[in-house]
């Protein structure tokens, strides 16, 4: 950290996590970061406070597909078997080290999906507008170039066909 910020005693949130982000960028060779997390959707107004220039990218799946892919999931079984509402939670509670995840129904990860998806839409009302933008996962699969197009200038990336092509080649859609 000191080589990365050197001479700062004390760093705000936004130094440090902008620190850290450019310097995983100009490792990868990358001129642009970025972050996720499941969990970001539910605290997008205050990072929106930090950050002013944040654009959130809420990827939304199929909720049975959602459902499925996350009772397979050790992270989400813990949410679930918990009753928590978050990532963050179960890690902050240490429930991977101290709750073994039970096998649940299906509906008990379709409700989850459901309340997850409903909370960050709600947390997207209290952004600035031009903050949020949501893509659907089968339009990803679907149409990738269309839909990284339309991602890649709401963020404000440059128009890099080389990169477009390279990201759309990366989805495929199940069998």
């Amino acid at each position: 950290l000191e080589a990365l910020l050197p001479g700062h005693e004390y760093l705000t949130i936004r130094e440090f996590a902008d620190a850290v982000g450019r310097h995983f960028a100009t490792v990868a060779g990358k001129e642009w970061w970025a972050d996720k997390c499941p969990d970001y959707g539910f605290f997008m107004q205050p990072l929106a406070s930090i950050w002013p220039e944040c654009r959130f990218v809420h990827t939304i799946r199929d909720g049975i597909d959602a459902a499925l892919s996350m009772s397979k999931h050790p992270g989400f079984r813990w949410v679930v078997t918990a009753h928590e509402a978050s990532w963050c939670s179960v890690a902050f509670n240490n429930y991977h080290r101290v709750l073994e995840a039970e096998d649940q129904p299906i509906t008990r990860y379709v409700s989850y999906w459901h309340r997850a998806v409903t909370r960050i839409q709600d947390e997207a009302t209290r952004l600035p507008a031009g903050g949020y933008l949501e893509v659907r996962y089968e339009d990803l699969l679907l149409e990738p170039e269309h839909t990284l197009t339309h991602v890649r200038d709401f963020v404000g990336l440059p128009q890099d066909q080389q990169w477009l092509e390279q990201c759309a080649s990366i989805p495929k859609p199940m069998p």
